[in-house]
């Protein structure tokens, strides 16, 4: 089975994984099914957590895991976790598949992706991404979030997000270098 990417054909039972493809389809895939009032793509999550690491004081090793840990939805989208938790079959099993293939592609084991503070991580980015992007947030949905990490001081991050405006953003192009510019510094040390 192909699919078409920017680099051109992708095979799923062959693939030839390129950094340059994760960067540029995450940097254009938007999360929360773009539903939130500004969008957010996936490698602008992954981004917010690398600057948001120190907060929880994620191991430098752990890093480049939490930096590919959402690389194979650059070829399968960003599905939304209520959905991708019923889904069986293909999707889950080529999903683990893609992320073997991505982690040993870069030297690491893929289990890394699912690293209790890789989680913790993506979760705080949860939280924040939360209360920074949905005007209309539905606080009882997200008061498990609230309960984990209302005693860690993200304001600063929340009001800097919920204040920027559209000149403030980077375009996709640029965001999509920061990812490969952060993965590659991450790869080599």
């Amino acid at each position: 089975m192909y699919i078409q990417i920017q680099s051109g054909r992708f095979d799923f039972t062959n693939p030839e994984i390129k950094l340059s493809d994760i960067c540029h389809n995450l940097a254009r895939t938007n999360r929360y099914l773009g539903a939130t009032d500004t969008t957010i793509s996936v490698a602008e999550h992954t981004l917010l957590g690398r600057a948001l690491a120190s907060l929880i004081q994620l191991p430098a090793d752990l890093m480049l895991p939490w930096l590919l840990h959402d690389a194979a939805e650059a070829y399968l989208g960003d599905i939304n976790a209520v959905i991708k938790h019923k889904l069986e079959g293909w999707f889950p099993e080529t999903e683990e598949r893609l992320n073997a293939v991505i982690a040993a592609k870069f030297g690491i084991h893929h289990s890394m992706f699912h690293a209790p503070m890789v989680e913790h991580l993506d979760k705080l980015c949860l939280y924040v991404e939360s209360k920074s992007f949905f005007k209309n947030r539905d606080d009882d949905l997200w008061t498990w979030l609230d309960d984990k990490f209302s005693t860690l001081d993200c304001s600063s991050w929340i009001n800097a997000i919920k204040n920027a405006g559209p000149e403030d953003r980077n375009p996709p192009e640029a965001i999509e270098q920061q990812l490969k510019a952060a993965i590659l510094e991450s790869f080599a040390s």
